[in-house]
């Protein structure tokens, strides 16, 4: 089973596994604190309390790790946080990508690596190109939201040509997803 968080994201990670387990674990050690204690209705409310005390406490790794990563992106200079794009961190592209745009930047010059990245042959480099591009592209555009990275490669590679003719780009290449393990 995967988390709701893991749900949205598309894939499954570490931290969703913390998750589950401080859940099991928290619901388990409060159902059995609590029938011990008051019987079947405190078991009972027990496994509920326990349950989401041990989903909060083991959702503290992730939250430490945005804390790092945040601090890290923040203290980066542009110029670090563009090369880290074309080294191929499409993982956390939308963070880069926010980042650079809080920043007042303007990523205009880096839409053919998005256009790349959502030709990829991984759904997930599809997935991280498309949200990067959304971001970059805020307006309303029917052929960027036709794109789904979840379709086949030739059906979303039709769409990444309809949507460099609509944004009048020239077909370059910049850097290609490599597939990391997530």
């Amino acid at each position: 089973m995967r988390s709701p968080a893991s749900y949205q994201r598309g894939y499954f990670t570490l931290f969703d596994v913390f998750e589950w387990v401080g859940l099991i674990l928290g619901g388990f050690l409060g159902g059995k604190y609590g029938y011990a204690s008051f019987g079947y209705a405190g078991g009972f409310v027990g496994i509920l309390v326990g349950g989401v005390i041990g989903f909060i406490i083991c959702r503290l790794p992730f939250a430490f790790a945005m804390l790092m990563m945040n601090r890290d992106l923040k203290t980066s200079s542009s110029q670090r946080l563009r090369e880290r794009l074309h080294k191929g961190e499409y993982y956390i592209a939308h963070h880069l990508v926010a980042r650079l745009l809080a920043r007042g930047d303007d990523l205009s010059d880096e839409i053919p690596l998005f256009l790349e990245w959502m030709k990829a042959e991984t759904d997930f480099c599809r997935r991280c190109g498309w949200i990067s591009l959304k971001l970059v592209v805020p307006e309303t555009r029917p052929c960027i939201d036709e794109y789904d990275p979840m379709e086949s490669i030739e059906k979303c590679r039709e769409c990444v040509a309809k949507i460099t003719e609509e944004l009048n780009l020239e077909k370059k290449t910049k850097s290609e997803c490599r597939d990391v393990s997530v």
